[in-house]
C-alpha cells in the first residue's frame, strides 16, 4: 500500500524483528521470502515491472486511511 501511494521505502524492521524473536532465523527467512513473493504477485497482476511503476497504478483508499490522508490534503 505504501509503495503504491508513493512512498520510496517502508518500515518492516519492528515486524521482522518480532518474527525473528518468536520463531528464529528460519521463520524470518520464510517471512521475507513470503513478502517478496507477495510483492512479485501484486506487481505482476498490476503489470508493473519495477517499484516505480506502482506509483502510476490507480489506487483505492478507504476507511480510516482515507480519512487520515484526506484531512492532510494527500488525496
Amino acid at each position: 500500500k505504501c509503495l503504491a501511494l508513493g512512498a520510496v521505502g517502508t518500515g518492516f524492521a519492528g515486524y521482522l524483528l518480532a518474527v525473528l524473536d518468536r520463531g528464529g532465523i528460519d521463520s524470518l527467512i520464510e517471512e521475507v521470502d513470503y513478502i517478496h513473493e507477495e510483492i512479485k504477485f501484486i506487481m505482476t497482476a498490476l503489470g508493473c515491472r519495477n517499484l516505480n511503476d506502482l506509483k502510476h497504478v490507480p489506487t483505492v483508499v478507504s476507511g480510516n486511511t482515507y480519512h487520515w490522508a484526506a484531512q492532510r490534503g494527500l488525496l
